[in-house]
């Protein structure tokens, strides 16, 4: 028998989302937090944002990604683009060079379409505050350095051998 009150039961699909799982719970009921969460887990990937930028400026073959998202290795870009396609944000279509051959290229999908906004919104705030971001760092780098431990950290306190003579 439950020992809480009614009143501090928690349903089935309440104690999941606590616990992270979205298993039982349906579309759309993991609340604010935890949809903040998968959109940052899916688009904090390290190549996610840069791919998906590039594709916005139309369909590309790998070759073309790779020279323009400086950086990335073909293989971990391959699995990038695996992974952007399984979330359903690319798709793979043929595209034909004009000389009769034809070769896979990627595009993003009406899903990828409506990451334009915010992707571009946030290489925006880049731009605009990154400069004042790493004077905040060098400022409280040099405040700390100043101390022999930064606020909040714990002190290590030399205890005696023997407290009693």
């Amino acid at each position: 028998m439950n020992s809480l009150p009614k009143h501090q039961r928690r349903s089935r699909p309440q104690r999941a989302a606590s616990q992270g799982r979205t298993d039982i719970l349906g579309p759309g009921a993991q609340g604010v937090t935890g949809t903040t969460q998968a959109v940052v887990a899916m688009l904090g990937r390290k190549w996610v944002l840069p791919v998906v930028r590039e594709l916005g400026a139309g369909a590309q073959r790998h070759f073309q990604l790779r020279n323009r998202v400086k950086g990335v290795s073909p293989k971990v870009l391959t699995e990038t683009l695996r992974f952007l396609e399984r979330n359903g944000v690319i798709a793979q279509v043929l595209h034909h060079d004009g000389y009769g051959a034809t070769s896979v290229a990627y595009q993003l999908t009406d899903l990828g379409r409506s990451l334009e906004t915010p992707v571009g919104a946030i290489y925006r705030w880049g731009r605009d505050h990154l400069d004042e971001v790493e004077r905040s760092r060098q400022d409280v780098d040099a405040l700390w350095a100043g101390r022999e431990t930064p606020r909040g950290a714990r002190v290590k306190v030399e205890v005696p051998k023997n407290p009693l003579k």
